[in-house]
């Protein structure tokens, strides 16, 4: 499953806003969560790292970079502009969440909005934890219940049921749900309240509003 079409402007807005400083709300709360294992020689993995922003908010750390993305148009973007950082293209890659391996092992993972958009989070949150040496951050859309907005073993829903209007599915879980499956793989599970949604929900769909959580998870 790719997923191209979704952001073709997405090089020319994160990105530059990323580069240029533009503190991304939640990406400056996760570099605060993460601040006592982030120092030069740790290895960090973003899962469904898009174009690598993300890049930008550790650098200063000295930490080994990676990231995964399943569109090869974001792995290239974001290739070209961290190539100009210093960092290796070949730490950028293109693969599935559920084609994680061992070479793709790291003391930090992060995950950002990126369950929301599967038809399934267990064997996704399984291979978060695979692959996680230290500490996992993921962040995800989540409710008091379970709402499958689309996925592609479900039917398709339409704008009208209040998919997002680029098409986007956005999957909302059920928060005490996700924790419940992490902690099969975890030692401990801290729900953590997302700044960026803290004040004000953001609205995802033409008439609902929900909230990201963040779970940090040790191993």
């Amino acid at each position: 499953m790719k997923f191209d079409e979704w952001h073709p402007d997405y090089e020319s807005t994160v990105v530059e806003r990323a580069k240029n400083g533009q503190d991304l709300s939640f990406l400056k709360q996760e570099e605060e969560m993460l601040k006592p294992w982030l120092e030069t020689g740790k290895s960090l993995l973003d899962v469904g790292c898009a174009t690598a922003y993300s890049y930008y908010n550790f650098k200063k750390y000295g930490v080994d970079f990676r990231g995964v993305d399943i569109v090869n148009s974001y792995i290239e973007a974001g290739r070209k502009h961290l190539s100009e950082q210093g960092m290796e293209p070949s730490n950028l890659n293109c693969k599935s969440i559920y084609e994680l391996g061992k070479d793709d092992c790291c003391d930090i993972v992060i995950c950002n909005t990126m369950i929301q958009h599967l038809d399934e989070y267990s064997e996704a949150l399984k291979k978060i934890a695979e692959v996680t040496g230290e500490v996992a951050l993921v962040r995800t859309l989540t409710s008091d219940k379970t709402i499958i907005r689309k996925t592609i073993t479900h039917t398709d829903t339409t704008i009208a049921d209040n998919l997002s209007n680029d098409g986007i599915p956005f999957n909302v879980y059920n928060e005490q749900d996700l924790k419940e499956e992490l902690l099969k793989h975890f030692s401990t599970v801290e729900i953590v309240p997302d700044s960026y949604t803290n004040e004000q929900q953001v609205q995802i769909f033409e008439k609902d509003y929900y909230s990201y959580t963040i779970f940090k998870c040790l191993k």
